[in-house]
């Protein structure tokens, strides 16, 4: 747009922030989105039991909806010397950690809605730390989306890995998801947010 004298007006700061995070959300939604349903990043994810079916006929007769670690005690009636006990006791053992849930429900309407969100919540964060801090050039811009980027790892993945002892299969598609879809949205937003 022109006004007097043919001077472009410029987007307000909040103007440029709300376009870098939307689309950046948008690119960052899809990329994620095909990461798990197009390209092979997640392939290697999950394992595959033979034997699911068996497993899964046991596991629906003691569980109910939850997350359960196995083995482990009841909180409520165990003292701290028997829990220190049953963790001796099976230190070197098989232990597991099982998300069970009862259905299974394939409408992802709700999921991917949250999921989006998310998208635009975090993009929204980056686009205005690139505009309100005024930061010059495309590669420190860049530097800083991919710093960001980094926090969700450690907060997210890595800090899942290290108390929970992650498989190194799944962290590995997770990690490449957030640098992967984190750089291809940072990408545009340093280039958006650069603009004068």
């Amino acid at each position: 747009c022109y006004l007097h004298g043919h001077q472009p007006i410029k987007p307000s700061k909040m103007t440029k922030t709300l376009i870098s995070a939307s689309v950046g959300a948008i690119i960052l939604f899809f990329f994620q989105a095909a990461s798990w349903m197009v390209l092979d990043i997640h392939k290697d994810s999950f394992k595959y039991l033979p034997q699911q079916d068996e497993v899964m006929e046991v596991l629906s007769k003691h569980l109910q909806e939850g997350y359960y670690y196995m083995p482990y005690f009841d909180v409520s009636t165990t003292s701290q010397e028997e829990q220190q006990a049953i963790n001796e006791a099976n230190t070197g053992k098989p232990w597991v950690m099982i998300q069970y849930h009862e259905k299974m429900d394939m409408n992802m309407a709700s999921n991917m809605g949250f999921g989006f969100l998310s998208c635009f919540l975090i993009c929204l964060i980056i686009s205005l730390v690139l505009v309100n801090a005024n930061i010059e050039g495309f590669a420190t811009r860049m530097f800083f989306v991919l710093l960001l980027a980094g926090l969700v790892m450690i907060g997210g993945p890595l800090y899942q890995a290290n108390w929970f002892e992650t498989p190194g299969h799944y962290v590995t598609g997770e990690l490449l998801d957030i640098l992967l879809g984190y750089g291809l949205a940072g990408v545009w937003m340093a280039w958006f947010t650069g603009r004068k």
